[in-house]
């Protein structure tokens, strides 16, 4: 099955796996106004870092 899935370039959808998972691994940030200059500080490294376990 796995050899076809490669032979086929076979991508999963992250939505399907969503469904079956019930999980979406995604992280939702609200702010009140994206011009404050506080903001990219904060989420900047929260998004790097969140990538970064992402893909460990």
């Amino acid at each position: 099955m796995k050899e076809a899935a490669r032979a086929l370039n076979y991508v999963p959808s992250e939505v399907g796996r969503s469904l079956s998972t019930r999980s979406t691994r995604r992280i939702g940030v609200i702010v009140t106004d994206l011009t404050n200059p506080f903001y990219p500080h904060v989420v900047a490294p929260l998004h790097d870092e969140l990538g970064a376990s992402a893909t460990a």
